[in-house]
This record gives structure tokens, C-alpha cells and sequence, in this order.
């Protein structure tokens, strides 16, 4: 991971990267629900 410090971005470049790691969050929360209600049915 990267260490990025505030003088080297621009603050478009700062939200756009949080804004990456929020929708990685939330694909990767959706798949999880996804493979337990899965993993419900097959049971």
C-alpha cells in the first residue's frame, strides 16, 4: 500500500480514492452476503 501524503494530492484526488476503497468495501460486503445466503440454500 501506498503512504500518500496530503501536499501530494489534490483534494479531488484524495476523495476519489476514498471513494474507491468505500465501493471496494461494499462489493466485497455484498459478496459475502451473497455467498451466505448461498451457502443457505445449497444446506
Amino acid at each position: 500500500m501506498v503512504i500518500l501524503t496530503g501536499k501530494d494530492l489534490t483534494l479531488n484526488e484524495i476523495n476519489r480514492v476514498i471513494l474507491q476503497r468505500e465501493k471496494a468495501a461494499a462489493s466485497s460486503e455484498s459478496l459475502a452476503k451473497t455467498e451466505k445466503s448461498h451457502l443457505a440454500v445449497t444446506k
